[in-house]
């Protein structure tokens, strides 16, 4: 069978006699009506399980006076709508289960890294009362110590009080800041799954 090829014929509103101009803006609006109605009843269909029954293109028809391809498809339309609908709010409710996973694993990260910074706080603070504790290090901190009480961070030595005051204390405000940065975006996160 040969295809046929039909082309479009273009016209415009201000080359229409008023008459023909005022139907299509009739058309139009019915149509939109009927498209708000049918998107409530396939709606209702979809979600809540009220059947629009088998005779519901008829009903439109009687009721918008139309003939039978309106009532078809505003019906297409309205499904297809809905099915988009679905398929989108499925897809974001998967992209932001995996954010609020990744925002997890960041908070325990973080949260990880704060605590070892506090146990060296801790026992800096145990060290200059002191007591005779050893300064605990963790792995990859990045400093060291030396036995005449100084420190060496990134290759500069400073005394334990410098060390505490500028780098310690300061790198657990900056973490305990992103702690609650995390906290707030996790607690976000859950609130967007529950309103799904």
């Amino acid at each position: 069978m040969p295809k046929t090829i039909s082309q479009s014929q273009r016209f415009y509103l201000k080359d229409l006699s008023e008459s023909q101009v005022n139907c299509i803006h009739h058309d139009v609006k019915v149509y939109n009506r009927m498209y708000r109605y049918t998107y409530r009843r396939c709606y209702n269909d979809t979600f809540y399980n009220v059947k629009m029954g088998k005779g519901f293109q008829k009903k439109l028809k009687a009721r918008y006076g139309t003939s039978d391809y309106m009532p078809l498809s505003v019906i297409s339309d309205a499904k297809a709508k809905i099915k988009t609908s679905i398929q989108t709010q499925k897809f974001h409710e998967k992209r932001v289960t995996r954010e609020h996973k990744n925002i997890q694993k960041k908070y325990k990260k973080v949260e990880k890294q704060y605590l070892q910074f506090k146990k060296v706080h801790d026992s800096l603070i145990a060290f200059s009362q002191g007591n005779n504790v050893n300064i605990h290090i963790f792995k990859g901190c990045g400093f060291s110590y030396t036995k005449n009480n100084s420190c060496i961070v990134d290759g500069i030595e400073m005394n334990l009080y410098l060390f505490e005051k500028l780098y310690i204390k300061v790198m657990m405000k900056h973490l305990n800041h992103r702690l609650k940065v995390l906290l707030w975006k996790m607690k976000r996160k859950k609130q967007e799954i529950a309103n799904y």
